[in-house]
């Protein structure tokens, strides 16, 4: 309307709406995605983005985007992603080490998404938004293939994209843990296999070279690398000799 203002509010990609069970953008609370589901496979997932709110626009030019003249959307990441590194300590030829299978375990997949907007004003939905009512712990497989672990840092698996989500989900759905199966192959061809698993909440961040300290949750629009470094316990030997003991012996003089 000529004499009017129109207020816009945008999520990408327009497919999530199949995703969710409800799709509603309000006048005052903003965007709701009701029970949002994760796709299962990493390859299938997908970035949500919700935009800020773009309040009172009497013109769809003139904004300040350099790429385009139009009414601004600033997308933010709704999810978390996550992916993890592997790699050795140090090179223990001619034994190999070889990553089977890194897993997530414990994940919700299923939430509810909204914006939580303040009576339709324009408050900081980068604040405000959240996740809620978690539900359905799945196992994301980030990789099933074989790959040789070596002394520089490299990629395993796929990124995932997760619901934001605390670590800690009590006693009945458990604690969101990384799983890991690796080989170790010795010089005669023998391999000894391996498994272990880590409770993420155990474990610090670090930003920008800085320890954050323990790590409870993955918050939305972060992305969280998770460096396994693999190792050989190697056995050292101190060996010694006890000395002699003398004895003398006087022999009858000839």
């Amino acid at each position: 309307p000529k004499n009017g203002k129109l207020t816009f509010s945008a999520y990408s990609p327009a497919d999530a709406k199949s995703d969710a069970a409800a799709v509603k953008c309000d006048v005052t609370t903003g965007l709701r995605l009701g029970d949002f589901t994760v796709k299962a496979a990493p390859a299938d997932q997908y970035d949500l983005l919700y935009s800020d709110r773009a309040y009172n626009k009497t013109t769809s030019i003139g904004e300040v985007n350099p790429t385009y003249d139009g009414v601004d959307l600033q997308f933010r990441h709704a999810l978390s992603s996550i992916h993890v590194t592997v790699k050795n300590d140090m090179t223990y030829p001619p034994h190999t080490i070889t990553v089977n299978k890194i897993e997530l375990q414990n994940v919700y997949n299923t939430a509810t998404f909204s914006e939580n907007l303040v009576n339709g004003t324009e408050f900081d939905s980068s604040v405000t938004a959240a996740w809620s009512g978690h539900k359905n712990p799945q196992t994301v497989v980030l990789g099933a293939t074989d790959q040789e672990v070596v002394f520089d840092k490299a990629k395993y698996g796929t990124t995932s994209i997760l619901i934001p989500q605390v670590f800690a989900h009590g006693e009945t759905d458990g604690t969101v843990s990384l799983y890991v199966e690796y080989t170790i192959k010795n010089e005669n061809g023998t391999t000894l296999k391996q498994k272990a698993t880590f409770e993420l909440d155990d474990y610090s961040g670090v930003y920008n070279g800085t320890d954050t300290g323990l790590i409870s949750q993955w918050v939305k629009g972060y992305r969280y690398t998770y460096n396994l470094t693999f190792g050989l316990t190697k056995v050292y030997f101190a060996p010694s000799v006890t000395p002699w003991t003398d004895i003398t012996v006087d022999l009858p003089q000839l």
